[in-house]
């Protein structure tokens, strides 16, 4: 699948859907982000936040072009990969579903990553 930001990276990695992420981001909004909100994450997409690593590849550009996501895509086509990584799916699955409450801890540990 190719996926915009938002939730439905998170939906798609629960459903073991091979993602590529693909985020539009200027220079003005990365700026913005790293240097006034003082966000620092190697990631943008909600399973690879959780899991502390990449567990869904991601494009981050500031001018999406068919060919670049197209060339992303194509392993995933040609390879037909099987899910998503077990160890990732177990260790997302686990933060998201341990308590009794887990937006609040989700919202919480998604706040320390970025901090």
């Amino acid at each position: 699948a190719l996926a915009k930001c938002g939730t439905v990276t998170l939906e798609l990695f629960l459903k073991q859907v091979p993602t590529i992420v693909c985020y539009k981001i200027n220079y003005f909004e990365h700026f913005w982000a790293k240097y006034v909100l003082k966000v620092h994450t190697p990631f943008f997409a909600l399973p690879n936040i959780l899991d502390g690593r990449c567990a869904v590849q991601e494009c981050i550009i500031e001018e999406p072009k068919a060919s670049h996501l197209a060339s992303a895509l194509l392993p995933l086509v040609q390879d037909k990969p099987k899910g998503v990584d077990p160890s990732a799916f177990k260790i997302v699955q686990e933060q998201l579903f341990s308590s009794p409450c887990p937006e609040d801890d989700i919202v919480q540990h998604i706040c320390k990553r970025l901090s």
